[in-house]
């Protein structure tokens, strides 16, 4: 494999197992909970779901790796996708932040994806197949705010408000958010709505009525502004949307920063990916997960592992 070859000859799909809440993974707090910390726990574990998001994909079996649709050099990537270590998200550690009033929280959660990333490939002159194995240690975190529930008899002693963009890049990873990610959604009538997420997206906050929703036929766009320190080595993003009645089953999209798809400038560190809202699939709460790696990361075999993923939520309504 090189890094000659060009993403031009490939439509790729990624597969991300993402944002599975297992509670019996490692939590590492360190410290005894208060009875707040441990009834906010127990909501956040009891919302798991929404929280942490669902499995995109078991990527445990080969046969469900993202694929390219031709090959255009003699040996050439044809599936690739992470392999988590026994097959789960480690949870690492919450962090309570309870305001002094004793009304409201915080939390920081902080959880890792460690396993191998695995690239199958085939030599086009012999028919030979040959499997690359990178390691890789991707730390992620998001916050959520909570409000006490000023019902004392409710089950639930804390209710969450809000919640925002889970982000991380992977151990000694290069790439950053240059910029401000940009969600444009273009209903029917041709009205606009705008979301934006902060290049430091664990600073915005997205609550039920802020958060981004679409319904069936609106046009979305999604701009992220992101670099490589290495700027010879460009990112290469998908972005992970949709849910569709088969479980785990997802939509996938790729990004460019060519000028075409919706992309202003070609070439200008701004990565584009839009697409029109189908009425199907299942309705309500989703994660979008844009996630990026670099060239190398898939072309290059004997270059390491390096991504950046955020993860945001969205509402799709009938």
């Amino acid at each position: 494999m090189t890094t000659d070859l060009r993403k031009s000859s490939l439509v790729m799909l990624f597969s991300l197992m993402l944002f599975a809440f297992l509670s019996s993974c490692g939590e590492n707090t360190g410290t005894t909970l208060t009875v707040d910390e441990e009834a906010i726990q127990a909501d956040i574990e009891e919302d798991a779901d929404e929280i942490y998001g669902l499995d995109i994909m078991n990527e445990d079996d080969p046969s469900s790796f993202s694929k390219s649709s031709s090959t255009s050099e003699a040996i050439d990537p044809f599936a690739y996708g992470r392999r988590l270590r026994n097959r789960q998200v480690e949870r690492r550690a919450l962090e309570f932040e309870v305001s002094e009033t004793g009304q409201t929280a915080m939390v920081t959660i902080t959880f890792m994806l460690r396993g191998q990333f695995v690239i199958r490939d085939r030599d086009t002159n012999t028919n030979t197949k040959g499997i690359y194995l990178k390691p890789f240690e991707h730390l992620m975190q998001r916050k959520a705010t909570f409000q006490r529930n000023p019902d004392t008899l409710a089950v639930r002693k804390w209710l969450r408000t809000s919640v925002t963009p889970a982000y991380g890049i992977s151990k000694n990873g290069t790439m950053s958010l240059t910029g401000d990610i940009h969600i444009t959604v273009t209903h029917a009538d041709q009205s606009v709505t705008n979301y934006t997420v902060s290049s430091d997206p664990l600073t915005t906050f997205f609550t039920g009525a802020t958060v981004p929703t679409i319904v069936p036929g609106d046009m979305v766009k999604v701009e992220v502004a992101i670099a490589n320190s290495n700027a010879a080595d460009a990112p290469y993003g998908i972005i992970h949307r949709g849910r569709h009645a088969q479980p785990l089953s997802r939509l996938k999209q790729l990004f460019n920063d060519n000028g075409e798809n919706g992309d202003a400038t070609a070439a200008d560190g701004v990565f584009t990916t839009q697409w029109t809202i189908q009425n199907n699939g299942i309705m309500g709460y989703h994660l979008g997960v844009l996630d990026f790696f670099t060239t190398t990361t898939i072309f290059d075999d004997t270059l390491p592992y390096n991504s950046l993923v955020v993860a945001f939520p969205y509402n799709k309504m009938q």
